[in-house]
């Protein structure tokens, strides 16, 4: 791939979103195939893995491992030779990849690890964070395609205040379809955006692209749509698009837990944005979250804030 041949870091990343795409394509047709043979299923599945590892994904090549193994074990003989072929020479660059990932994953000191892991990114200090962006440069310098890793160097650079770099890395992770966790880089773009983060262009790109998506997400992607819409003194019609996600995330939450009652809060929330009127903190003490309501923080900030995405645990 010429990207690829370029090899700067933008041009890798750039062939690693063309890859990840051209797996997805090669999935998708591989799927609307009624009980193909399985040296095809095996062919095209290699050829995904490849995809994958071509753009600097190893953690989901590994994930569709498991598959093409499966269909590897299931060709004739008379076939398995040129498969067979094919089998191994990922196998050998999917070992290697990994093992190489798990060595740059080690070098993220383990003091780090466990600030991030019990307090979160924000409370890091300024040469723990330093340290830790630099190992995730060399991992992402490594590999482009790890739509995970683009999402902690976002948060990172998020809680350091650089909203240029935030915004621009989980575009990244955005980007790379499919991957580990499709909804959960749109939860975290969405939060930027319901904190207000992202310039217009940048905010009604994504929430046009969440809309569109809305029937397949979970409940926390739906929720952070809702928040992201209300942050604005929102539009007749981008209230309505309101409405339609919190009650596709309604029937979603299960009754009585935490999710429910964000959802009851921000029904309540939005509710007054369509009637035009000021409601303070009642939607937070009317969905039993009372106690989180602040005399300086107004009821959509909090529930910014309570629904804030968790990051993703770094591993191989």
């Amino acid at each position: 791939m010429a990207l690829l041949a370029e090899g700067t870091h933008a041009a890798r990343i750039e062939a690693a979103r063309l890859l990840h795409d051209a797996a997805e394509r090669e999935l998708a047709a591989l799927e609307s195939l009624d009980a193909p043979p399985a040296a095809a299923r095996a062919s095209v599945l290699a050829e995904v893995c490849g995809c994958y590892l071509e753009g600097g994904d190893p953690v989901w090549a590994s994930i569709r491992w498991g598959e093409l193994t499966h269909a590897y074990q299931q060709t004739d003989a008379a076939t398995t030779t040129p498969v067979e072929t094919a089998y191994s020479e990922l196998k050998a660059r999917l070992d290697e990849q990994i093992s190489r990932l798990q060595r740059l994953l080690d070098g993220i000191p383990e003091p780090i690890r466990r600030v991030t892991q019990a307090s979160g990114f924000g409370a890091l200090d300024a040469g723990e964070r330093q340290t830790l962006d630099r190992q995730l440069h060399a991992i992402l310098t490594a590999f482009p395609g790890l739509s995970h890793v683009w999402v902690v160097s976002s948060l990172v650079a998020h809680h350091a205040g650089d909203d240029d770099r935030a915004w621009r890395d989980i575009e990244h992770a955005v980007a790379l379809r499919p991957y580990l966790d499709r909804a959960h880089p749109l939860g975290v773009a969405l939060h930027y955006v319901a904190e207000g983060r992202p310039g217009p262009t940048a905010r009604d790109d994504l929430l046009d692209h969440v809309y569109a998506e809305r029937a397949s997400l979970p409940v926390d992607v739906l929720l952070a749509f809702v928040l992201a819409e209300l942050r604005p003194q929102g539009s007749a019609a981008r209230l309505a698009r309101a409405e339609a996600a919190l009650n596709l995330a309604r029937a979603q939450a299960p009754a009585s837990s935490q999710w429910a009652r964000f959802v009851e809060a921000a029904g309540e929330l939005l509710r007054a944005r369509l009637e035009d009127r000021d409601v303070g903190h009642q939607p937070l003490y009317r969905a039993g979250l009372g106690f989180h309501a602040r005399r300086d923080r107004s009821t959509l900030d909090t529930l910014v804030e309570l629904t804030a995405p968790a990051a993703p645990v770094l591993a191989a």
